[in-house]
């Protein structure tokens, strides 16, 4: 199980005006590019679901972070396309209902940071943007500012977000003469507070504090009797510190703690029990501590943000999460944040022996000291493991460990194209046995994915990418209509392959499920016999062709590059057309980074169905020598590389 960390999203609109005596002049569009986000839409009105973790391209803009376990795209106004469980405004800060803003989410004190380079004249600047919070927690910082080069930084003093509603920011600042710098924009997350436990305060009042379970014990103002009263099946509280109740504060609309004064109805609440799990994998929920006022909109104790309690007006939704409260004992307590260090820990441990593996690909520094920098960051990382004691520090350990290898990575090239670093511990359930991080629904058996007689898109995005060359490897086949239909195919010359895998914006079709047909049945699952001479046979379902992917069968690969920094790359397999009978299956996703190394050692080279090729067609060895091939046509060639057509290809 895993404990769902704290996150808050926010949209966010920018612009920027200077200002000379009482008259404003937009400057935004002479000195920032792509200031208003309205182009280059991530994600269109139309489209629907959720992104769960995707950062993108922002056009005009330099990113200055290199987490990966987070948000960061421009969204059109009025998508239901949601971010992290946040939504999207239907109109823009000035009321408009078109354009575009830029969706940011991320947790755990991560700070997202955009900016662009400008050399501004004296004068007097004002910096605008405006944020619409699509969540329903309010607590963040603005990374707004003005970053002059050698100069004192103006920043905003933003900390708050109206929740389901637009926060304007504004920054001003001074220039006494010709100046170059950064305008910022941003956003971070506020500090990840573990778990927070409610307290009573000396003046009464009800705080929010961060407590080991070992704390807790050993502090009874964290600690409260529920008791039930059966008369009016209603529950109070009371400290075990003190002895005090908590009540509701009619006057001030607030809760605190007072003497127990007998069971009236401002130390009474309903306890409502939540509709979803608060931990992953058990039946631990939070409840609803309602204000027994007997009307349709009754007050309930919330959480304003990590360290503020409030009340809220009662939200019956599964999104009001700041509204429901865990009543945990002594031994639930200690379960949970047991297992919550164990994920955490069990995580850093795998993304250390990743990165290790790394460091021990055979590699050249394309920069003098990269192995050591690397080497002296990782230490340090492991040693503050063993006192890192909360969820939060092990998880920020997780996000140092990423920007270590991003480094790490920025600096090196493999020495060989057949050994490239491994960063398919990058791409979510590349094996096909969960679909958690993928776009699309295909059929999961056997450790595969199948779509059968039906166009699909299955994809993700992987983030943080360092400037470079990679390569995407599957295992794939299309069966274009039944095991006979897709054998003539084959032979026609025309292979029907409508699927293919692609990496950013490169593609290659996924091989022919006759191409690799085997001479003699592999004996597992269910096989399909073509009309050959002699007899062949492919897979006719999911088992029978895992095992040929086991067997090494049916691999594919396509080549990118990116030539930006921290960019991404959207990876994927894809159908186009589907008709009668046509099935897809695919399993063992892997992306390899092979550093600074030409594009063109990487690229795969050409393979083409030489079978089909005519015997009037002119065949040359690699080394040049024309190939007699008895008029038995293609196929009977052995194995290699060759000439045909002045193209090479390969059989």
């Amino acid at each position: 199980m895993s404990i769902k960390p704290f996150l808050i999203s926010l949209c966010c609109a920018f612009g920027s005006v200077v200002c000379h005596g009482q008259t404003l002049y937009d400057l935004s569009d002479v000195y920032l590019k792509n200031a208003d986000f309205n182009a280059n839409y991530d994600h269109a009105v139309g489209e629907t679901g959720n992104v769960a973790q995707q950062i993108c391209e922002l056009p005009g803009w330099n990113k200055d972070f290199s987490v990966n376990y987070t948000i960061a795209g421009v969204y059109q106004i009025g998508t239901n396309k949601t971010f992290n469980g946040a939504k999207v405004p239907d109109k823009a800060f000035d009321g408009t209902t078109s354009g575009g803003v830029l969706a940011l989410s991320t947790g755990w004190e991560q700070a997202l940071k955009y900016y662009q380079t400008v050399t501004l004249p004296a004068g007097n600047y004002t910096m605008k943007s405006a944020f619409f919070n699509g969540s329903d927690k309010s607590s963040g910082i603005s990374l707004m500012a003005w970053l002059p080069d050698g100069g004192t930084p103006v920043k905003s003093s933003l900390t708050s977000f109206s929740v389901d509603n637009w926060t304007e920011d504004i920054v001003h600042f001074t220039l006494t003469e010709t100046t170059t710098g950064r305008i910022q924009l941003g956003f971070q997350a506020p500090e990840s507070r573990g778990s927070a436990n409610v307290t009573e305060q000396k003046d009464g009042r009800l705080a929010l504090k961060e407590l080991s379970s070992e704390d807790v014990l050993t502090n009874d103002s964290a600690a409260w009797h529920v008791i039930f009263n059966a008369e009016k099946s209603l529950y109070s509280f009371k400290n075990v510190a003190t002895g005090h109740v908590i009540t509701y504060d009619t006057h001030t609309s607030s809760m605190r703690t007072g003497e127990a004064s007998g069971a009236t109805d401002d130390v009474l609440f309903h306890l409502m029990r939540g509709r979803k799990d608060v931990v992953e994998g058990s039946s631990v929920r939070g409840y609803w501590m309602i204000h027994n006022d007997g009307s349709e909109n009754p007050k309930v104790m919330s959480a304003e943000n990590g360290s503020t309690l409030t009340t809220a007006t009662y939200n019956l939704g599964n999104d009001a999460t700041a509204q429901r409260w865990l009543i945990l004992d002594k031994n639930t307590m200690e379960s949970i944040e047991m297992q919550a260090k164990k994920d955490y820990s069990k995580q850093l441990d795998d993304y250390l022996d990743l990165v290790k593996k790394l460091r021990s690909t055979p590699h050249r520094e394309d920069i003098a000291g990269t192995d050591k920098t690397f080497d002296d960051g990782l230490e340090a990382i492991k040693s503050r493991r063993l006192t890192a004691t909360s969820a939060g520090k092990l998880s920020s350990l997780v996000a140092e460990v990423h920007a270590l290898a991003y480094n790490f990575l920025s600096h090196v090239t493999p020495l060989s194209k057949y050994e490239p670093f491994d960063l398919t511990f990058m791409v979510m359930n590349p094996g096909m046995d969960q679909l958690t991080g993928w776009t699309g629904k295909p059929a999961l058996n056997h450790s595969s994915g199948e779509f059968y007689q039906a166009t699909f898109d299955f994809n993700q995005t992987v983030s943080n990418l360092p400037v470079g060359s990679y390569q995407l490897r599957v295992q794939a086949f299309q069966r274009p209509g039944s095991a006979e239909t897709a054998y003539q195919a084959h032979m026609s010359g025309d292979d029907k392959v409508t699927t293919e895998i692609y990496l950013g914006d490169r593609s290659c079709k996924v091989k022919q499920a006759v191409t690799e047909a085997r001479e003699t049945p592999i004996g597992v699952g269910n096989e399909s016999m073509l009309p050959s001479n002699p007899a062949k046979y492919i897979p006719n379902d999911m088992l029978s062709a895992s095992e040929y992917f086991a067997n090494g069968l049916y691999e594919n690969n396509v080549s990118a590059r990116v030539e930006t920094e921290n960019a991404s790359l959207k990876l994927g397999i894809r159908c186009t057309f589907s008709d009668n009978m046509y099935w897809s299956i695919f399993d063992n996703f892997r992306l390899y980074y092979f550093g600074n190394m030409p594009f063109d050692e990487v690229m795969p080279v050409k393979k083409v169905q030489m079978q089909t090729q005519s015997v009037s067609d002119r065949v040359f060895t690699i080394d040049g020598r024309a190939v007699n091939m008895h008029g038995k046509g293609v196929e009977s060639l052995p194995h290699g590389v060759y000439i045909i057509g002045g193209k090479k290809v390969v059989r």
